[in-house]
């Protein structure tokens, strides 16, 4: 078993000294009833009603039915972990147990809302794309799966009618860094699979890369096909697929692995669907490692970083589902720390896991604060404030946002174009400047070009930067002298308080030498209104 009888009462333990019966329960409070969960789990009440029978009857709180969705689906994450933790300690026969223990956890689908009715197999297509338009964010995942259910439906309608129906591959690729909810919108399209038909159960399977290869010849093949075989009649999510298929395999078994993968997905073509997820470069490098993959993986799905404002609604979403509110002084600066964050992201960007982050730091804090007090009313319990969120860092390296996407001023020199190629852009929007000595200065802005995602840099100097301080907002123009009438010659980046929007003239400049990467950046000849 992935969690013992132990652990469940070292978890009851924490909670009779922590979390007295109906108080509120924070993130660790809640993690304790997650590893109880799981146990009762693993003892054998797998799904929703009978399960959460057996949660009942646990502490005994008034607040516990609020959260049972709510840990009912985090089993996934945790059982996951613990998978990990285990695997690096344990042997190979010991490890198949908790790999099947492992795809139980895996399965689990977001509960009922009214206990105890099973949601998965009764919803209406419409009720599940309406929960999917909830979701924060993912605005072009949503445009996409809506289209994707669309030609779904008219083929459905054709076949009713006796009429040919194009085949058209619906396995996906999920392109996007971490925490830009892939997972979720793979349970999700499980379900919106199953009541299309396209699949006849609607489980969702994940695993990755220490699910599907083995360490000894031989033995990858058949733990290919014991994963697969989970997964029929459903969705299997491989997630960071890129890693089967490592740059320098040496004597990986990578390839063994996809191959397997594409022949049972050959084999059960009818009632299968897989989905690969993992950074956009990676997963194209993975894509072009074997013809087959190209061939039945055609839709691409892009999960982009969530925005500083969706990043804030993520958080007051945990607060409300935790019994936390989030006072206004709070709110703005947390704000602050998101679109720092944002400006200086990289492609290790934790996105949804970053409010995460925050909300157990912040929520943390809180206990610390009000732990003194020698009485605490119910707003004291729950309100955090400005006290409790973390300081704004001031004072960074420049952003090279080059990890994060190849430099699009040398993708334009391999395509032959001059030294002196102008480029137009009436719309640039300009959220960071980074200083890189007395009067020199740069931003960066990222940019897709045929599904691919590249860096451009702009440099520019003191002249450039007053005309951008005219169009730029108020608040903008004046952290931005405030901080260089401090310091001119550090090297840091500023992150606006919110983007300043113009157009500009650049053309490209002359190969630099970075920290990280070279790079042909664009110099900025002039801004105009746009």
């Amino acid at each position: 078993m992935l969690f013992t009888r132990e652990m469940a009462d070292d978890a009851r333990r924490y909670l009779a000294q922590s979390a007295p019966p109906n108080a509120a329960l924070n993130p660790q409070s809640l993690s304790a009833l997650v590893t109880i969960g799981c146990y009762h789990f693993e003892s054998g009440n797998h799904d929703f009603p009978n399960w959460s029978k057996a949660m009942a009857k646990e502490a005994g709180r008034q607040v516990l039915e609020r959260h049972l969705r709510t840990i009912y689906v985090d089993m996934r994450d945790k059982a996951y972990k613990r998978a990990q933790e285990l695997g690096r300690t344990l042997d190979p026969s010991q490890r198949a147990a908790v790999s099947a223990s492992l795809n139980s956890f895996m399965k689990i689908a977001e509960p009922a809302d009214e206990l105890p009715t099973e949601r998965s197999a009764t919803t209406p297509l419409e009720e599940q794309l309406a929960e999917l338009n909830t979701y924060i964010g993912l605005d072009r995942v949503k445009s996409d799966i809506a289209q994707l259910v669309n030609s779904i439906k008219v083929g459905n309608l054709r076949k009713a009618q006796g009429l040919a129906v194009p085949e058209r591959s619906l396995h996906l690729v999920f392109y996007g860094n971490p925490g830009t909810g892939k997972t979720t919108i793979a349970h999700r399209l499980a379900k919106i699979y199953r009541l299309l038909g396209v699949v006849s159960q609607g489980q969702l399977v994940c695993t990755d890369r220490a699910g599907l290869i083995a360490r000894y010849v031989g033995q990858t093949a058949d733990k290919v096909k014991s994963v697969v075989e989970s997964a029929l009649g459903g969705v299997l999510f491989i997630d960071e697929a890129y890693s089967l298929t490592p740059a320098d395999p040496g004597n990986d078994f990578g390839q063994e692995a996809v191959q397997q993968l594409l022949l049972m997905m050959e084999n059960h073509r009818d009632d299968l669907i897989v989905i690969v997820a993992g950074y956009p470069n990676e997963m194209n490098r993975f894509l072009e490692s074997n013809p087959g993959l190209n061939a039945r993986f055609n839709k691409k799905l892009f999960f982009d970083d969530y925005t500083p404002d969706q990043l804030l609604a993520i958080f007051e979403t945990m607060c409300e589902k935790n019994d936390y509110s989030l006072d206004s002084a709070a709110a703005g600066k947390l704000l602050r720390l998101f679109q720092f964050a944002y400006g200086t992201r990289d492609r290790t960007f934790g996105n949804a896991r970053l409010a995460r982050n925050y909300f157990e730091d912040i929520t943390r804090n809180l206990d610390n604060r009000i732990v003194r007090f020698k009485s605490v009313d119910r707003p004291t319990l729950i309100t955090i404030t400005d006290e409790d969120v973390p300081e704004l860092p001031r004072v960074v390296e420049p952003v090279n946002r080059a990890r994060l996407a190849p430099d699009l001023g040398r993708l334009m020199v391999s395509k032959g174009l001059p030294g002196n190629a102008g480029l137009d852009i009436p719309g640039f929007r300009m959220e960071l400047l980074s200083v890189i000595g007395p009067g020199h200065y740069c931003t960066t802005q990222n940019t897709t070009i045929d599904e691919q995602q590249y860096c451009a840099t702009f440099d520019f100097g003191d002249e450039i930067l007053e005309d951008i301080l005219e169009f730029a907002p108020d608040a903008v123009e004046n952290l931005v002298r405030n901080e260089l009438g401090k310091d001119t010659e550090s090297r840091r980046t500023i992150v606006f308080p919110e983007p300043a929007t113009f157009g500009i003239r650049a053309r490209l400049g002359e190969f630099q030498i970075g920290l990280n990467e070279n790079f042909v950046p664009f110099v900025i000849l002039g801004i105009y209104k746009s």
